[in-house]
């Protein structure tokens, strides 16, 4: 027992990073906000590709404004994410999904364990 006692532990804990996630989903040409979409988040591979359940959503208010908080265990922050859009049931949108390297689509900001994305989501009226 003596000489566990004087052993490391093995592993260090894995940090834990908070997550602030916000922007707006907009109609494209009009850039009238869109209230009711829903909108979700994926830390994905290099591939970009949503799998399973989302790490986070929400839902837009009325001025189209979202804004989710979530604490995310990872030995660094991932660089690839998702966020999938689905407009409201009769709005005429089609939803939109954009993914790959976070920085191509949104702005992030780190400082200390606190990370901030934000982006602009604009949907196109359904084919």
């Amino acid at each position: 027992m003596l000489l566990l006692g004087a052993c490391g532990w093995p592993m260090d804990p894995v940090p834990e990073w908070n997550y602030t996630v916000s922007g707006t989903v907009v109609r494209s040409g009009s850039a009238a906000p869109v209230a009711g979409a829903d909108v979700q988040v994926w830390f994905t591979n290099s591939t970009g590709q949503p799998a399973g359940q989302p790490f986070v959503r929400a839902t837009t208010d009325a001025k189209g404004a979202f804004r989710m908080t979530e604490r995310y265990r990872s030995t660094v922050p991932p660089p690839h994410a998702a966020i999938g859009v689905t407009p409201p049931a009769g709005s005429g949108l089609a939803a939109r999904t954009l993914s790959g390297v976070v920085r191509d689509f949104a702005t992030q900001t780190t400082a200390g364990d606190k990370i901030t994305i934000q982006t602009s989501v604009v949907l196109d009226a359904s084919p």
